[in-house]
């Protein structure tokens, strides 16, 4: 008889089935130790990095447009406030040429005066309540630029988080593969020990109680 058909004749069906058994198990934790360094591997390819996002520029552009508006003399209102005192000197001109006496004049700069205050008065009134419109677009306009400043914060940090948190867990995971596989393969080997260690006890005893026959 050929030596490998002897070797297989000389183990049992339970025999070859055991040894089939471990050795698929065998493949099966060595595949999951090789998966796992696998995972291992590709967690270190993974560089967590700031998201590189750029903040809207027309958010600070519309700050300072609003800025200047509300900090700074409007053109317009400049340009009144000057066309008002011309209109006086104008009157006051006027009057120094027609007045009939010194009484007259006097009386025309009086009352120059006061439609010239009054007109001041109301203009710097009217500025002041477009002024208080220009403050609610300032406090809106900077809120925008804080939100922005924000929203470009988050986003950074989102991508940090995410590429931080799949690296942790590809790392967990290989490193659970790894061992596991480790583990499954050294409990299949001490398995198949304790097979081949009850079936050897076995078969002392059978041949022990033929010869007490």
């Amino acid at each position: 008889m050929p030596l490998g058909g002897a070797a297989t004749a000389a183990m049992s069906i339970g025999d070859i089935s055991a040894l089939t058994g471990m050795i698929t198990g065998g493949l099966g934790s060595l595949g999951k130790s090789i998966f796992g360094i696998g995972q291992m591997n590709k967690a270190k390819q993974i560089n967590p990095q700031w998201n590189d996002v750029k903040e809207n520029p027309l958010a600070y552009q519309n700050l300072g447009a609003v800025k200047n508006l509300y900090y700074g003399k409007s053109p317009a209102y400049l340009q009144a406030a000057a066309n008002i005192r011309q209109l006086q000197s104008n009157t006051m001109a006027n009057a120094q040429r027609n007045a009939p006496d010194s009484a007259t004049l006097l009386a025309t700069g009086a009352g120059t005066e006061a439609q010239t205050q009054a007109n001041i008065t109301g203009l710097a009134g009217k500025e002041f309540q477009d002024t208080a419109g220009i403050l609610d677009n300032l406090s809106r306009a900077y809120g925008m630029a804080i939100n922005e400043g924000d929203k470009v914060n988050a986003n950074k940090l989102m991508k940090y988080q995410l590429d931080s948190q799949a690296q942790a867990d590809l790392r967990k995971s290989g490193a659970t593969n790894i061992f596991g596989g480790i583990s499954d393969l050294a409990g299949g080997a001490i398995q198949y020990g304790n097979y081949m260690n009850t079936r050897d006890q076995n078969k002392d005893i059978n041949n022990w109680l033929k010869t007490r026959k």
